[in-house]
């Protein structure tokens, strides 16, 4: 399970292995979470800052 912001990392996600992808622009994740049984863990990884194309 992954929830992040955005289609674009959807592939990737699936591509880690998540068997489903929450889009938290177009879902509510917690209410989607709630749905599915609730998590035993949430592991954040802090949002890698890319440089600004120049």
């Amino acid at each position: 399970m992954v929830v992040g912001r955005g289609e674009d990392i959807a592939a990737d996600a699936r591509k880690l292995g998540a068997h489903r992808y929450i889009d938290a622009n177009k879902e509510n994740a917690t209410d989607t979470l709630n749905g599915m049984g609730g998590a035993k863990a949430i592991l954040r990884r802090p949002a890698i800052q890319r440089p600004s194309p120049r």
